[in-house]
């Protein structure tokens, strides 16, 4: 719906929302999910707490609204067009360095939404990893172009390798929360795992053939 056509009701309801998803963003990131309450929250926003409730049913989902608005405008931010560099192993690196920089922009808030992943609902898991779908795909598109370029072996299996490489990717946020590691760090990590995952199965590498049984 078009601003010119919402009714002063509607206009009033989107500033509450936006107020509310701002003040929560901000006292997550500075209290942490689980000490930041609604009644805090809606102090924050400027408004009563029944408004936050007539906005998101629970914190959870208020946290979800904010994951999800994060994982939107980092796949913006990811959309450089593939011909920026044709290696598939620079365009993962390009890619990770992107993604590290903007989650560690607020790494308190990264914190808290991984701890808060473990206990929210199986509903909102699978909503979660829809919404993270489009970054492993991208994943998987720059091996599937290394791979019909002829970068890489043609047995390679694009999905489970695309699998590890984003298992990889996330996991080395745990290096950034615990060991302080900055997005540069990371990048580094990740560019030296690169090169110990993809090298044995580039085209024409003798390490990436198939072990003989004794």
């Amino acid at each position: 719906m078009d601003d010119h056509r919402l009714t002063a009701r509607d206009r009033q309801k989107l500033l509450t929302r936006a107020r509310v998803v701002d003040a929560a963003r901000a006292l997550f990131a500075e209290k942490g999910y689980e000490e930041a309450t609604i009644r805090d929250i809606a102090a924050r926003a400027g408004v009563a707490p029944g408004s936050v409730f007539t906005t998101f049913e629970t914190k959870a989902d208020l946290l979800l609204d904010i994951v999800f608005s994060r994982y939107m405008t980092l796949a913006e931010a990811l959309s450089f067009p593939a011909e920026v560099d044709d290696d598939p192993m620079a365009q993962l690196i390009t890619t990770a360095r992107l993604a590290y920089g903007y989650e560690l922009q607020e790494p308190r808030l990264l914190a808290e939404t991984i701890g808060a992943s473990w206990t929210w609902s199986t509903d909102a898991e699978f909503e979660n990893r829809r919404r993270l779908a489009p970054l492993a795909k991208l994943i998987e598109r720059i091996l599937a172009r290394g791979a019909a370029s002829g970068r890489f072996r043609p047995d390679l299996d694009v999905g489970l390798m695309s699998d590890a490489v984003f298992g990889v990717f996330v996991l080395n946020f745990r290096s950034a929360l615990f060991d302080g590691e900055d997005a540069s760090a990371l990048t580094a990590r990740f560019a030296k795992q690169m090169q110990q995952i993809l090298t044995p199965v580039a085209a024409g590498d003798p390490a990436g053939s198939e072990p003989h049984a004794e």
